[in-house]
C-alpha cells in the first residue's frame, strides 16, 4: 500500500514509520478495553446479583446502571476531547473507560432480554415505560454529563 505522503514510494516502508494499522486491530488498545471491560463487567455483574430482577417487575439494577454509565460516558468524553486530540493518555483513557469500562458496564443485551420478558409476563405497559424511560432518560443523563463536563472546564479555565 503507498502512503501518499511518503516522499520515496519506490522504496520499502520502514515498519516503524510507516502506516500504522487502525486501532481496531492495535494488540495496546485492545489491552486497554480488555482491562476497562473487567472491571466494568465485574461491576455490573455485583450489581445485578445485589437487586436481581425477575419479571414482570421494573428491572431496577438494569435500568440504573444504564443511566449511571450514560451519564459517566457523557462526561468521560467531554472532558476527554476538550483536553485535545484523541491520541495519547487521552485515547488511552477513552479506550479503558468509555469504550471498556462504560461499554460492558452498561448493557444493551440486558435491557433487550427484560424488555422481552416483560413483554412475554404480558405486562405491555411496563415494558413499553422501560424502554421508553431507558432511551429518554440514557440521553438526558448523557446530555447531563456533557454539560457538567463543560462546566467544570470552562469553571477551570476562568479560575486560571
Amino acid at each position: 500500500m503507498v502512503n501518499p505522503q511518503d516522499s520515496h514510494p519506490e522504496l520499502p516502508s520502514d515498519p516503524d514509520t510507516g502506516p500504522t494499522r487502525p486501532l481496531h486491530l492495535r494488540p495496546g488498545a485492545l489491552a486497554w478495553i480488555f482491562a476497562g471491560g473487567v472491571v466494568g463487567t465485574s461491576a455490573r455483574y455485583l450489581l445485578e446479583k445485589a437487586y436481581p430482577f425477575h419479571a414482570p417487575e421494573w428491572p431496577w439494577a438494569t435500568f440504573v446502571i444504564n443511566l449511571i454509565g450514560a451519564f459517566m460516558l457523557g462526561v468521560a468524553l467531554e472532558a476527554l476531547a476538550r483536553l485535545g486530540d484523541d491520541t495519547g493518555w487521552r485515547q488511552r483513557a477513552r479506550l479503558l473507560f468509555g469504550t471498556g469500562f462504560c461499554g460492558t458496564f452498561t448493557t444493551y443485551s440486558a435491557f433487550a432480554l427484560e424488555t422481552s420478558l416483560i413483554l412475554r409476563e404480558g405486562d405491555v405497559a411496563t415494558a413499553a415505560g422501560y424502554t421508553v424511560a431507558t432511551v429518554v432518560a440514557g440521553a438526558l443523563l448523557a446530555w447531563a454529563g456533557i454539560a457538567v463536563a463543560a462546566a467544570i472546564h470552562t469553571r477551570a479555565a476562568a479560575d486560571r
